[in-house]
């Protein structure tokens, strides 16, 4: 949805997700489609290598995982493409994950929940600690609705380093139209009557909407209604600064003009 507003608003985006589902490819989007084939396999070859050579040298001591591999090449393909602004998803966790190395626009986190705790510890608070690992000294950071201590234990580190916390839901209403249509009301105003882009519950849906929304996306540009759920937990946004004062992420994302 994020992507989906980004290009809905004039910008060229591209979206690094994960897991695939049929095809590699799926993980990098660019201006709304998977990569060809052929560039895909050509940044492919390069990371390759790249890692064989710093392997040698010994600058590397193992060979990188997975995912680390395909986020190199996730970064490769969009400076290749030269998009204005790239959508990340975290893999896992967050202080620790591959994609925690970019100086991003704005970070989110939308949920916690009990996962991969072998990994990122036995309690909502470590597990939310782990996944704010993404916040970055004053850069933006939107949550979702969260437990208590899942979300004190982000605010606590947003707080730490500076970083603007805003509570996407606080201050929005929504309501059910019809089917696949919301009402939308935030305090910056009422955006009236939306339809989303996939069909399902209108509760999923209400979950993304406080977050991913903005005038130039829903109203005039028609983001909503192109905009397909893919299953992130949380986002990372990053590309050149386009983002303006403290105002609700989504304005900041994509908002036009001054």
């Amino acid at each position: 949805m994020i992507d989906a507003g980004l290009r809905a608003a004039g910008h060229r985006s591209a979206r690094y997700t994960s897991p695939h589902l049929v095809d590699l490819a799926e993980r990098f989007v660019i201006d709304g489609r998977p990569v060809a084939a052929d560039k895909m396999l050509a940044a492919v070859a390069d990371v390759q290598s790249a890692i064989e050579a710093l392997l040698a040298e010994g600058v590397l001591q193992t060979h990188p995982t997975f995912f680390e591999v395909t986020t190199a090449v996730a970064f490769e393909l969009f400076r290749r493409a030269g998009v204005d602004a790239a959508v990340l998803e975290v893999g896992l966790g967050g202080r620790l994950d591959a994609t925690n190395v970019i100086r991003p626009v704005a970070t989110a986190i939308t949920s916690i929940a009990y996962d991969h705790q072998q990994y990122l510890g036995p309690t909502l608070a470590e597990i939310a600690r782990e996944k704010a690992g993404i916040i970055k000294p004053r850069v933006p950071m939107v949550v979702g609705e969260l437990e208590p201590e899942a979300f004190t234990a982000i605010a606590g580190i947003a707080r730490d380093r500076g970083a603007p916390l805003i509570r996407a839901a606080e201050g929005v209403t929504i309501s059910r139209a019809r089917q696949n249509t919301i009402a939308l009301r935030t305090p910056a105003r009422d955006y009236g009557d939306i339809t989303m882009g996939w069909r399902g519950s209108i509760k999923s849906a209400t979950r993304w909407s406080p977050s991913g929304f903005s005038s130039s996306w829903m109203r005039r540009d028609g983001g909503a209604s192109r905009g397909r759920r893919v299953g992130a937990c949380q986002t990372l946004v990053a590309g050149p600064a386009r983002s303006a004062p403290d105002c609700r992420w989504a304005e900041i994302l994509f908002r036009r003009g001054p």
